[in-house]
């Protein structure tokens, strides 16, 4: 909320660029999990918060994206 509430002032006429941020988290899944496992479902989860309209943090921890946070 803080970052969407804070637009980039791009000169003094109050031009400004709208800022949004969206995260994707997961965590190791068991032993087997791979550090490239993680990555691509952090991956998934970013793509997944900005598929739902950005400014959101979405959580994969295993296989299907859920939402953690928005800024709503």
């Amino acid at each position: 909320r803080k970052v969407a509430g804070a637009p980039i002032a791009l000169n003094d006429e109050g031009n400004e660029i709208p800022v949004t941020v969206s995260v994707g988290v997961a965590v190791m899944a068991g032993p087997r999990d791979t550090v490239e496992d993680m990555l691509r479902r952090a991956d998934e989860g970013l793509y997944a918060a900005k598929r739902h309209g950005r400014n959101r943090v979405e959580a994969i921890p295993d296989a299907a994206p859920r939402v953690v946070a928005t800024g709503d």
